[in-house]
């Protein structure tokens, strides 16, 4: 509900909104990675997809998801210009806006639509303030209520209330900060950072490890924009993670291809010299004169 318009969220076939806004932006996310890359030869498949995916999102109604895309694309916008300066970030640049601006136009002009457009706007006039109440009001209040070890894992999960004892646990953590604390309490949430910071670490290294010029770089930019942006949505919100274990297995499963990026390199290095040493093992060797 929003002051002078309600806004339906819609599921399609998916069990709920959410579940449906964040496989709508996994699909514009790869979409457009795919889109960007010059040997593509399908490239208006995958522009189509991005338009396709954008529209689902906006149609959920979950502002957390449509901030998935503002995230992967500065994510991905920052790192590229790190590594590579901007001319090789000018298409992502024009796709995205192109996208975004062509999806708001066309359902701000049509009848049933209008109030999608008005409240995907609202993911950044309201974002902040929605963001510090999470961050800082939840965390505080969850602390009072749980105390400082926590009401154990799993309590503030969805589904607790068919689990035998847990019932009337009294856990309203929506965002996946107040969450941790809720569950873990003040020292586990410590250790979670300090976990946290070591895996920062390590996928900073692997992205070190691996050169510029190596196409794995690319993959390594990409899994990172994707892997920060789910980061940031549950952050947000962990209701899409904690209902449907699939999708934080999908988030390790891309975390484990962006620290794969050196063993990678190695062993395209390695078959490229056993090819090198095979084409030279077949050259004719010269006569030698008696």
């Amino acid at each position: 509900y929003e002051a002078g318009y309600v806004v339906e969220l819609i599921s399609g076939f998916y069990r709920s909104p959410d579940v449906m806004g964040l496989h709508a932006a996994n699909t514009t996310m790869f979409s457009a990675l795919l889109s960007i890359q010059p040997r593509t030869r399908y490239k208006w498949l995958w522009i189509a997809m991005v338009l396709w995916g954008t529209t689902c999102l906006v149609l959920s109604g979950r502002r957390k998801m449509i901030g998935m895309l503002l995230v992967f694309a500065a994510i991905y916008l920052s790192l590229r210009i790190r590594r590579t300066g901007f001319a090789r970030i000018l298409p992502f640049t024009i796709l995205v806006s192109s996208v975004i601006a062509t999806v708001l136009l066309v359902m701000r002009e049509g009848k049933d639509t209008q109030e999608y457009a008005d409240y995907a706007q609202t993911t950044i006039t309201q974002g902040g303030e929605r963001l510090q109440e999470n961050l800082v009001e939840g965390v505080l209040v969850s602390l009072r209520q749980t105390g400082v070890l926590g009401i154990g894992l799993g309590t503030a999960t969805q589904g607790r209330y068919y689990v035998e004892g847990l019932a009337g646990t009294k856990a309203w953590q929506e965002d996946g900060i107040s969450r941790i604390f809720a569950e873990m309490g003040l020292l586990g949430a410590i250790f979670m950072t300090l976990a946290i910071v070591n895996f920062i670490r390590a996928a900073y290294v692997a992205w070190k490890m691996v050169p510029i010029y190596s196409p794995i770089h690319e993959i390594q930019i990409g899994m990172l924009a994707i892997v920060g942006a789910s980061i940031a949505s549950f952050i947000v919100s962990h209701q899409a993670f904690s209902g449907d274990p699939c999708a934080l297995l999908f988030v390790s499963l891309l975390f484990g291809v962006l620290l794969s990026g050196p063993i990678q390199v190695v062993r395209a290095m390695m078959a490229a010299e056993q090819q090198a040493s095979s084409v030279a093992g077949q050259l004719p060797r010269p006569r030698v004169g008696a």
